[in-house]
């Protein structure tokens, strides 16, 4: 009777080396790409009005062509501004916000690999909310991940102290003079 002896087994950090070898064989290059938009987000009370500023890092291996996030179509955005070299747009219709490259030769930045690209800024009365962006590359190979953009409700003034203060006294007083008055008469 033959004995059927097992197959010798590949070991374990071959195999996942043919694994990372065939993804980099079969995945395009935008595939691997990282994409990401960092918010910072300040709100001015004195004039109930959000500002938004993004950096846009790209530690993939192709250029970046353009990064597009979606926005409250409600929002009218203002005070749209880009770094030296890139553009930014705002399209009501639609509800998108892009970032992208002017193209013009006087400035040659662009979303290069391993680089980080800001500020891009805007204003909005409405707050900030979770949205997914969406990046293409020079290939066409497109990234999404999470970022805050102007989503929310328009924002609505809050009032310090000191007027909610006069407010509660305002509404307390009269109240306080009515009971001191029946107190005197006796009822």
């Amino acid at each position: 009777m033959p004995s059927s002896a097992p197959a010798p087994r590949a070991p374990r950090a071959s195999v996942r080396w043919i694994a990372v070898i065939l993804m980099c064989l079969l995945c395009p290059a935008g595939v691997l790409a990282q994409v990401s938009v960092a918010p910072t987000v300040t709100f001015n009370a004195t004039l109930s009005l959000f500002s938004y500023s993004y950096a846009v890092t790209n530690s993939g291996t192709l250029d970046l062509a353009i990064v597009t996030l979606p926005v409250n179509p409600s929002s009218a955005l203002t005070s749209l501004s880009a770094p030296t070299g890139f553009g930014i747009t705002f399209d009501p219709g639609l509800g998108l916000v892009s970032f992208f490259e002017d193209n013009i030769s006087a400035t040659p930045q662009t979303f290069a690999p391993g680089s980080t690209v800001g500020p891009f800024r805007y204003n909005s009365r409405f707050g900030p909310g979770p949205v997914t962006f969406s990046a293409l590359n020079i290939a066409a190979n497109e990234f999404t991940g999470p970022t805050l953009a102007a989503v929310a409700r328009p924002a609505q003034a809050v009032p310090d102290a000191v007027s909610s203060f006069l407010l509660l006294m305002g509404g307390a007083l009269p109240l306080l003079i009515f009971h001191r008055r029946l107190a005197r008469f006796g009822h």
